[in-house]
């Protein structure tokens, strides 16, 4: 009699111990999805601190070689558009209604201003919580500034800590097949996103953020840089901002223009009157707002609120009857100038009230030249009472 064994059947094969193919191929068209969409998000986003201080405010635009424009400025990722206050009808009747300046044309750029008068009372309120809360900043504010210099000071290592970290599942995780794919992928993620975060931190710059600083911008044209005054409001590796809390003029002037004006100079202000436009160059050392130009005729002033700094100039339309342009001489407005062309080159804080009397120093150079030959005279004074018997 025979009995037919019986073999045992085979342990059921384990279940969720690795990855099929299958799993790493949608792993990984998940995680391309997930990082671009990611990525553009962030770079939406990533727009310049500097240029996001005149967001949605009026201001002038001064592009070398280009006409100047001004109206509202609308900030965004890569580029900025200027809305027009009216609608600009050219001669062939097309109707321009803003201007586009895109990331790669801002090289010509010279300065962006801002005036208080040209805002509304809306913009005028923004404009007071907005130097508020940037020359006196909470704690959250500090902070966050803080933690944006750290990210600075870190980008670097903790771009290559990620890398790192992914080089090292790549070799060590079977799930590190799928994750390897996207491994630039995730480093470039990582870079927009310290990018973001990180202030472009200069220890030089830091130290006088919210104080007094005197602003060098270098215009095309001129042999000197021109000198403004005003509070280092902030800076980013393309632009730098300087603001001033007060507005008030130096003096204001009305002046009387007609078709025949020809060429004149006032306070500053080189006026060309001709039959097809009216061109309007700031000549003198201190800025020049344009508050607004009424023609007798229409007795309805038309709303200039534009600040020129020297060596910038705007054109006009022509001037048909009798007209009076009432203008500002000013050193208090708001700027925001490319790096490329501006640098804080002083610092404005008053260390010593009475005044340097090392007549000998480098800092009587730097006074104006009334105070420079007091301090002068009252040195050579002492040391001749030092001489006699």
């Amino acid at each position: 009699m025979h009995i037919l064994a019986q073999v045992p059947p085979p342990p059921p094969a384990p279940t969720g111990g690795g990855l099929t193919l299958d799993t790493i191929f949608w792993f990984s068209v998940l995680a391309i999805f997930l990082v671009t969409i990611l990525s553009a998000f962030l770079r939406r986003l990533a727009k310049d601190k500097a240029l996001k201080l005149l967001d949605d405010y009026h201001v002038a635009l001064f592009v070398e070689k280009r006409p100047t424009i001004w109206g509202d400025l609308v900030v965004l990722s890569q580029g900025v558009e200027l809305l027009f206050d009216e609608p600009f009808t050219t001669r062939r009747k097309l109707v321009k209604s803003s201007a586009l300046i895109y990331d790669d044309e801002f090289a010509p750029v010279v300065a962006i201003t801002r005036s208080v008068h040209g805002l509304t009372d809306q913009e005028k309120q923004d404009r007071k919580r907005q130097i508020r809360k940037t020359f006196n900043p909470g704690v959250l504010r500090r902070f966050r500034r803080w933690l944006g210099n750290l990210m600075n000071t870190l980008r670097d290592a903790i771009t290559k800590t990620v890398g790192l970290i992914i080089g090292r599942i790549t070799r060590t995780s079977p799930t590190g097949a799928a994750i390897g794919t996207q491994a630039n992928d995730i480093n470039q993620l990582t870079g927009t996103v310290v990018n973001l975060a990180a202030n472009a931190y200069e220890p030089l710059l830091e130290r006088y953020i919210g104080k007094p600083v005197i602003l060098e911008i270098f215009v095309p044209g001129l042999p000197e840089p021109v000198e403004l005054p005003g509070y280092l409001v902030d800076y980013t590796s393309r632009f730098i901002a300087v603001f001033n809390v007060d507005h008030t003029p130096i003096e204001t002037h009305e002046i009387k223009l007609d078709k025949s004006s020809g060429t004149v100079t006032v306070n500053g202000l080189l006026i060309t009157v001709s039959d097809e436009h009216t061109t309007l160059t700031c000549v003198g050392r201190d800025p020049v707002v344009l508050r607004h130009i009424c023609c007798l005729t229409d007795q309805q002033p038309t709303e200039l609120g534009m600040a020129l700094i020297q060596g910038t100039s705007v054109t006009l339309g022509p001037i048909r009857d009798a007209t009076t342009l009432t203008i500002e001489v000013t050193r208090q407005i708001d700027i925001v100038a490319p790096r490329t062309r501006a640098r804080i080159r002083y610092g404005s804080v008053v260390r010593n009230p009475e005044g340097s009397h090392q007549w000998l120093d480098i800092g009587p150079a730097l006074e104006r030249v009334e105070k420079l030959r007091t301090n002068l005279r009252d040195n050579i004074m002492q040391l001749t009472r030092r001489d006699e018997p």
